[in-house]
């Protein structure tokens, strides 16, 4: 009797006619700030300002009850992780602007006013494209409806923290902004095609 995994013992099965690797330069999150911070170009000028960012993690704590001599655990309340996003500033770009923006929503250091969730509590998406979606994206004009990219929901989001790097003569480098994300919920993937994502072309 064979073993089920007969024919799988090598690496010759990777990147031939499926098992493509998704790549982690190939991700995307996309704040859906809308009319908080000017619609549609706000969004994209944050998701084309992107250096890095966790994929954020949803879970259940367990909840656990004893009988006798053993421990069954059962699913608690479910959290989703902060995202910790790194942004790199523009001098051309309003990037910083639409951040402080978006953050003087939830605190105005100017008045001292907390505001509402329903003025800074916004939804985003996480995109995982496939390595032909990249030049399809660059190129302006209509997307192709045959490239399926999926699309990770993220709901009650809104800046918590903001940092807006530290500046270096000595350096050459970029001047980073790092933003905490509080996150509500995480969402189920979905598949959709690339024509019907909200990304920047």
């Amino acid at each position: 009797m064979g073993l089920p995994w007969d024919g799988f013992m090598s690496a010759n099965h990777i990147a031939q006619d499926a098992f493509e690797p998704q790549r982690a330069n190939n991700v995307l999150v996309e704040f859906r700030v809308g009319p908080l911070l000017g619609g549609q170009a706000s969004s994209n000028v944050l998701m084309l300002s992107l250096e890095s960012f966790p994929i954020p993690r949803q879970q259940n704590d367990p909840l656990e009850q004893g009988y006798l001599n053993d421990r069954r655990k059962f699913a608690g309340m479910a959290m989703a992780d902060d995202m910790d996003v790194t942004f790199r500033s523009y001098v051309d770009q309003p990037t910083l602007e639409l951040l402080s923006a978006w953050r003087q929503r939830v605190y105005d250091p100017a008045t001292g006013r907390i505001g509402r969730s329903f003025e800074y509590k916004r939804n985003a998406n996480v995109w995982f494209l496939p390595p032909n979606a990249v030049p399809a994206i660059s190129r302006y004009g209509v997307l192709p409806n045959d490239i399926f990219v999926l699309r990770l929901p993220i709901y009650g989001v809104w800046p918590s923290a903001i940092d807006y790097g530290q500046a270096d003569m000595n350096s050459g480098d970029h001047l980073r902004t790092n933003v905490t994300f509080s996150v509500d919920v995480v969402g189920n993937i979905e598949t959709t095609v690339l024509a019907a994502a909200a990304l920047p072309v």
